[in-house]
């Protein structure tokens, strides 16, 4: 008697519901206003390995994420050359 009288005061409606965010979120893109962004253009340098020129990118993640210089030992992997270390 308890779980019909629970259900009876107050009905699961049969939406989902969302959080303010999520419901703007789904009119700007029901709407077309939803803009794209575009990542940002990676710097590359040109590097020589072996005789040939190759573009690698300025900056490498290093193991925790953050953004270094690139090596000359990445480079050569960039350009698919293994160097034995």
């Amino acid at each position: 008697m308890l779980s019909e009288r629970a259900t009876a005061v107050s009905p699961k409606p049969p939406y989902p519901i969302l959080c303010a965010l999520c419901v703007s979120v789904v009119k700007k893109q029901m709407t077309g206003e939803a803009k794209t962004i575009e990542p940002p253009a990676i710097k590359t340098i040109p590097v020589k390995v072996d005789g040939k020129e190759i573009d690698v990118p300025k900056l490498t993640p290093d193991w925790q994420g953050n953004l270094v210089p690139t090596t000359v030992l990445q480079a050569c992997k960039h350009a698919g050359i293994e160097i034995p270390h």
